[in-house]
């Protein structure tokens, strides 16, 4: 059993979590202009996926691409991993390799995980939430143990046009039922780092 084995269902019973359906869950959360840099690499990504329906590899590319003008623009010590494992409790079935991971941290270990990212091969974006909640109940788990005194967890699951975010509080997982898709980007990159700064801010 690892990350990608679980349903939500599953989840749901092996953890005994409620899910929560929740309209413009992040709102209320600032948009942030993004470089050039990165409006130029989405208007180049948006015109080759146009008709084309296979996951390719520059879909990750993109999703790397906004996750790291996240991290470069705050001043907050935050590290981006890329398809690392993250093995946490082998026995829950909490373990295996992350697509993607924030951490507040300088370090090159993970110590603080914050959101997971999951990176989903479909349009149909559900098909990974279990994926990403289980990798969310590994980084809460993590952070207990570690006595971080992070208390929500955010995840993301993304094809790299669309992106629908998550959280974890205690044993409630907040789902947004609106997924953005990257031509607003702004929206995106404020959600992603305010989530980081304002977690930083209360971990102080």
């Amino acid at each position: 059993m690892a990350y990608r084995d679980f349903t939500l269902s599953e989840l749901v019973k092996t953890f005994n979590l409620k899910i929560n359906q929740t309209n413009s869950l992040f709102a209320a959360f600032e948009e942030l202009e993004c470089s050039e840099y990165l409006k130029y690499n989405i208007k180049e990504y948006l015109a080759f996926v146009k008709g084309i329906n296979t996951h390719e590899p520059n879909h990750k590319l993109i999703t790397y691409s906004v996750l790291m003008e996240a991290k470069n623009r705050l001043k907050t010590q935050t590290s981006l991993f890329s398809e690392v494992n993250f093995n946490v409790d082998s026995e829950m079935g909490l373990n295996g390799i992350c697509d993607f991971l924030v951490s507040l941290s300088a370090e090159k270990l993970i110590s603080h995980p914050l959101i997971n990212i999951v990176q989903s091969k479909s349009e149909n974006l559900n098909l990974y939430l279990g994926q990403c909640i289980a990798q969310m109940l590994a980084s809460q788990l993590f952070n207990d143990w570690e006595n971080n005194e992070i208390k929500t967890i955010y995840g993301v699951v993304t094809n790299g046009t669309l992106w629908r975010f998550m959280k974890l509080v205690s044993q409630t997982v907040y789902i947004d039922s609106t997924a953005y898709h990257i031509s607003y980007v702004n929206k995106i990159l404020g959600i992603l780092c305010s989530t980081i700064s304002r977690t930083a801010f209360l971990i102080k």
